[in-house]
């Protein structure tokens, strides 16, 4: 009987000391948030504005790569680009035929996994990134850059982190609306 609780004692010490440690990680995410919040809302050079949201998405969410399309001469434009190998293009069409065209039309985030990407520019539409980036993705996260009037301006597209979640996706939809 011993021998059991100490092992039952020893997994719930276990199971706590890993809610310390994500509750102390999600709390640092918090402030971070919150700090970078009060910078960009001072922030008025819209290059800066987006560089910075892109990079601090891109580090709090652990992607490998992202992109900031803006809506311009009806195209999506790559405006900001991090973690890219070989940029082949800064322009991609706004339609349905890519993922960042749906998201920047519809104004609805999509979240693709492993065998979505496995997929995107062969049996389904292309994410957008893989011209942009120089490579395909293996997880991606397209989320509208939305202002008033419920207009897209564009998209942030992360790539290549693990699966993103719907934490990742509130976390990158409150950047976008910034």
């Amino acid at each position: 009987r011993n021998a059991l609780l100490d092992e039952a004692n020893a997994r719930l010490a276990a199971a706590n000391h890993e809610l310390v440690v994500d509750a102390d990680t999600q709390r640092e995410r918090l402030d971070r948030i919150a700090v970078l919040s009060g910078e960009l809302a001072r922030v008025q050079d819209l290059d800066i504005l987006l560089s910075r949201i892109l990079r601090e998405a891109v580090a709090l969410v652990g992607a490998g790569a992202g992109v900031v399309f803006l809506v311009a001469e009806g195209m999506l434009h790559a405006a900001e680009i991090v973690g890219a190998s070989e940029v082949r293009t800064r322009d991609i069409a706004l339609d349905a035929a890519t993922v960042a065209g749906q998201v920047a039309v519809a104004t609805d985030p999509i979240r693709l996994g492993a065998d979505e990407c496995a997929l995107a520019g062969r049996s389904a539409p292309a994410i957008g990134t893989e011209e942009v980036l120089g490579r395909r993705a293996e997880s991606a996260l397209v989320v509208p850059i939305v202002r008033a009037g419920d207009r897209a301006l564009g998209c942030i597209a992360l790539t290549d982190g693990r699966a993103f979640d719907e934490s990742d996706e509130r976390l990158l939809v409150h950047f976008a609306s910034l």
